[in-house]
């Protein structure tokens, strides 16, 4: 891929996990305080872009905008879902199963922000190969995470809703 293909899928990722945010911002759906998330949120979009952008193969730069995205887009389905199932019920489609999919966007994002940047770092590769175990445990912990979507019962952020998965 060419240098301009990779500055624009770099930006228009950035662009979009930014106009995600400011959704979310404009409509109050961060769960948690947004005077310290949104200014975090908005260095690791700008990080990433940046690291992306000057060295396209350190993966770094894809992890921070990657994780980033998978967390807004978390945000949106957590607005999404309280505004389908508890604000005015049945009035959102898919709202249940947006609700038991959300769990898995905050693991991944999460994971990919916490755990794969420090075993990744500084050039984007692992420091030796006796470290490919752990990013293969981490890689399988997450496959696992992304299974319980499908567990049965209630969904754990909504107990009211079954899974519908």
């Amino acid at each position: 891929m060419n240098s301009k293909k990779i500055t624009l899928l770099v930006w228009g990722f950035a662009s979009l996990s930014a106009g995600l945010i400011l959704f979310v911002s404009f409509v109050g759906g961060f769960k948690k305080n947004p005077g310290f998330y949104l200014p975090i949120t908005i260095v690791y979009i700008v990080l990433g872009g940046l690291l992306a952008i000057r060295n396209p193969k350190n993966a770094i730069g894809w992890i921070f905008l990657i994780s980033i995205f998978l967390l807004v887009s978390n945000e949106v389905m957590v607005w999404y879902t309280k505004l389908g199932l508890e604000v005015n019920p049945g009035s959102l489609p898919a709202a249940d199963v947006v609700a038991a999919v959300m769990g898995l966007f905050e693991y991944l994002g999460y994971g990919l922000l916490l755990i794969f940047p420090f075993l990744l770092f500084p050039n984007g590769q692992l420091i030796s190969r006796r470290w490919r175990p752990v990013l293969w445990f981490a890689g399988a912990a997450f496959v696992f995470l992304g299974i319980d979507i499908f567990h049965p019962g209630p969904l754990s952020a909504f107990p009211d809703w079954e899974n519908p998965l």
